[in-house]
Parts: C-alpha cells; structure tokens; sequence
C-alpha cells in the first residue's frame, strides 16, 4: 500500500505555496515513473503547524 500525504496550511495559503491540487499531482508523477498507485490519500488542509493539537 502507498499513500500521499499533502499540507497546506492558512499561513502556507497566503504565501503562495503550492495548492493541495499540485502537490497530489507532483506525487502523482513521482509515483507513475516508479511504477507505484497512490492507494490512500492523507490532507491536512488549513492546519498550521504552529497551533498545538489541544488548541485545533
């Protein structure tokens, strides 16, 4: 089983870091030229790593 994990957090956003969108593409390239599936997918989507887990 592979799974992608991608990240994009509020702060991530405002700085124009790559969407959610382009980092499963770019996973899913990586993926194809090594002969693998991506059979799960893992977000987090507007998270910042910077906010503890008992505050989210």
């Amino acid at each position: 089983m592979n799974a992608g994990y991608v990240r994009l957090s509020r702060d991530d956003d405002k700085r124009n870091y790559s969407s959610i969108e382009n980092q499963k593409l770019i996973i899913n390239q990586y993926a194809a030229e090594h002969n693998l599936v991506i059979d799960r997918w893992y977000e987090d989507d507007g998270v910042s790593g910077y906010i503890f887990v008992e505050v989210r």
